[in-house]
Formats: structure tokens, sequence, C-alpha cells
């Protein structure tokens, strides 16, 4: 996550285990993001500078490094646009109404941003266009609608690794796996950018999914800062600017 001058721009790189035909986000903004797809080694350039990798220099003489078959040196890892989009997702809306400010595919994924008039309507659309709405989802979507949030609904379209990545020569690619087939591992990197006041973080429906949940999060900021939702002990690194 990284925020400037009323400009939000988030990052996510989601895993899942499942059956491709069942993996599906719903992620709220203040505000109708921009989309892009992001590079994946992103996360990895991340966590190489908060954890950086550990050179250790072995300085004794060339004849004790090839007496005992060791280089002279190793290295070992440590352990350890500008603006949304034009929609303006605060228009008045009903109850009854879901309504689709636009739809697009952003490399694998098909995404809908959409203005939710209360979280059955919200439901009744997902129902309808193929997703499935976790129980006792309600009063978190009815607290992101009464702040006149917007949804974006993102459905991964994933296929076989080998078919989807062009080789040269190769003039088709297939995205289709037969309906049950098993999938593990990260998908591809997703960015939203959007406008508000103050940064946020907005991962509470992340809540609701089955399994083991577990959330990383890297905040880029230009000073130190606290989430009023999230306790201070989750803090895991704070690293400053000038290191």
């Amino acid at each position: 996550m990284f925020y400037k001058n009323g400009i939000e721009t988030l990052v996510i790189h989601p895993a899942f285990k499942g059956t491709v035909d069942t993996f599906g986000m719903l992620i709220p903004f203040p505000s109708a993001p921009s989309l892009r797809k992001v590079s994946d080694s992103t996360f990895e350039h991340l966590k190489n500078v908060i954890d950086p990798p550990r050179v250790t220099v072995d300085l004794r003489p060339p004849y004790f490094n090839d007496r005992f078959g060791m280089g002279v040196s190793m290295l070992k890892r440590g352990m350890g646009d500008n603006g949304g989009a034009s929609a303006d997702a605060s228009m008045a809306i009903c109850r009854e109404e879901t309504r689709v400010l636009k739809e697009e595919a952003v490399g694998m994924y098909d995404v809908a941003v959409l203005q939710s008039g209360s979280s059955e309507a919200l439901q009744k659309w997902m129902k309808q266009n193929g997703y499935r709405y976790p129980e006792g989802m309600d009063e978190v979507c009815e607290d992101y609608i009464k702040e006149r949030w917007c949804f974006v609904a993102v459905r991964a379209r994933v296929g076989h690794k080998q078919l989807l990545d062009p080789k040269p020569g190769q003039r088709e690619v297939d995205d289709s796996l037969h309906p049950g087939a098993s999938f593990e591992g990260q998908v591809q990197a997703m960015g939203f950018r959007f406008r508000v006041e103050a940064p946020v973080v907005p991962m509470r429906h992340s809540t609701y999914n089955e399994g083991d949940l577990r959330n990383i999060v890297y905040v880029l900021a230009e000073k130190p800062m606290r989430f009023s939702n999230l306790s201070q002990e989750l803090v895991v690194r704070q690293v400053s600017g000038k290191r």
C-alpha cells in the first residue's frame, strides 16, 4: 500500500487453494479505482528490502579456501496514471439496485466495479453473475455502503500454466481447465489506484474466507503511521526511508 497527496495505490498478490471455478474476490474501495496488471516480482523485491540478503565474505587466503574446496565468498539469503477512475461511486442509488460502473479484463482477471444500495442487492448481483457471497458478510457490506464505498468484483481465469504463457512460435493459448480441476498457489498481482482522504487497508472481507487465513501488508508511507483498527503488535518490521 502506497499513499501520497490523496492518492492511494493498493497492490495485491493473492494465493488460494481449491477448484478453479471457485476463485473470486470482492474488495471495497472509497472511490472507483483505476486498474492495472502488476509484476509478480514486486513482492519479492519488497521482501528483500525488508529482510535484505545477508552477504558473508570469507577473507582467508585463497590457499586456505582452495584447500577445503570453498569459494572466496558466499552469498546467503537472510532469514527471517494519477488518480482514480472518472466514474463517481457516490451517486445516489436505491437500496434494491447494484450498478455496474465499469467492466474490463485485467490480465487473467475479469473485473467489475460496482455500486450497491444494500447488501441484499449486492448479494443478488453476485449470485446472478456466478459469485459466491459468504455468509455473515452483510453487516460489513452495509458499513461500506453507508460510507458510499464501491466494490470491485474479481474473477480469475485460471488455466494450464504452460498453455497460458505463449512460447516463441506459439499461436494460440488455452485458459480452460475441466470443471472441478484443482489449483494451489499465487495468482497474478493486481494494482488499484484511487482517491481517498486518508490511507486505508480494505481487507475486512478477507476474514470471511474459509481455511487458513494469512495477510502480509507492506505499507510505504512518507512518515510512520498507525491504523485505527489494527493492533500495533501486528507490526513485524519498520524500516526507515533512508535505510
